[in-house]
């Protein structure tokens, strides 16, 4: 459940029923946990009101965002297969420079810059699939 270092900072936690009304029959234990459950209630609104919320116009800006990503996602799922895969077999495989390259006197290292879905070195254009570096 925890391991040896949070178990000195948790607290045990008892769910409680919700929006419970006070009534003569509730036993002393469900009006403690009734007034324990309000108080928190009331913690958790002041703390929501303490933080700026978002304007209207903010929060139809922000769903249309999401509309728009998740039909991307939709269609590249739909599209994406219909693409051939790209064959990189024949590309020659670069090396990238080790820890120890810079130390070597007379050779020109690479730099390599990621362009497109590749890495490319500046210096001598070779490239380099992405899973290789």
């Amino acid at each position: 459940m925890f391991n040896s270092f949070s178990r000195h900072w948790t607290v045990p936690v008892q769910k409680v029923k919700a929006h419970v009304v006070e009534s003569a029959d509730l036993s002393d234990r469900d009006r403690f946990f009734k007034v324990g459950n309000d108080a928190a209630d009331e913690a958790a609104k002041a703390g929501l009101a303490a933080h700026p919320q978002a304007t209207d116009e903010q929060q139809f800006d922000l769903a249309k965002k999401i509309r728009v990503a998740k039909a991307v996602c939709l269609l590249a799922a739909r599209l994406l297969p219909l693409w051939p895969r790209l064959d990189l077999s024949g590309v020659e495989l670069a090396k990238a420079p080790g820890k120890n390259a810079a130390k070597k006197v007379g050779t020109e290292l690479h730099e390599w810059e990621w362009c497109r879905s590749y890495w490319r070195c500046s210096v001598c254009l070779k490239i380099r699939r992405p899973l290789d570096f």
